[in-house]
């Protein structure tokens, strides 16, 4: 399977697993709740993006998330028979992998990220060309964002803690 070079990887989550978390490879069935799209392979993993803003575009958001980062540059699988890999560049990590926390993007954040986006484009986010919309228009709102941010502290896409 192709390896990307080693790098930075992020994974954002509405959970809380503090400063610091090693993680664990999971399999489409997620504490019994299938977890990800019926066509995907059950290929244990840790989904992961090179960007917040892509991470962001792979997920539906409605609350807080918090942002975790690799804690060292590693290098990640291209996925197979994910269809919205092209758009998300969804990488997978298939080991355990330490992560640290690095921001968190607050409910009022998103609000204004996702759901200009979402009255659009509507909220399904499946169809391919809706969801390459979806990302373009996350990225024109963090770069407005951060534009804005008069006090620095939106930095990339993320709010730093």
């Amino acid at each position: 399977m192709r390896l990307t070079e080693p790098q930075f990887f992020y994974h954002v989550t509405d959970k809380n697993w503090g400063q610091k978390k090693q993680l664990l490879p999971r399999d489409n069935n997620c504490a019994g709740v299938w977890c990800r799209d019926s066509n995907e392979p059950n290929t244990a993993r840790i989904c992961v993006c090179p960007t917040v803003a892509k991470c962001i575009s792979a997920i539906e958001m409605d609350r807080e998330h918090r942002i975790y980062r690799t804690l060292r540059p590693c290098r990640a699988r291209y996925p197979r028979r994910v269809l919205d890999s092209r758009i998300t560049t969804e990488r997978w990590l298939v080991r355990p992998t330490a992560f640290v926390l690095v921001g968190f993007l607050s409910e009022e954040l998103i609000r204004d990220i996702v759901k200009p986006v979402d009255f659009i484009f509507g909220s399904d986010g499946r169809d391919l060309e809706l969801q390459k919309e979806y990302y373009k228009w996350v990225c024109l709102n963090l770069i407005q964002m951060i534009e804005a941010d008069s006090d620095s502290r939106v930095k990339s896409g993320v709010i730093l803690v």
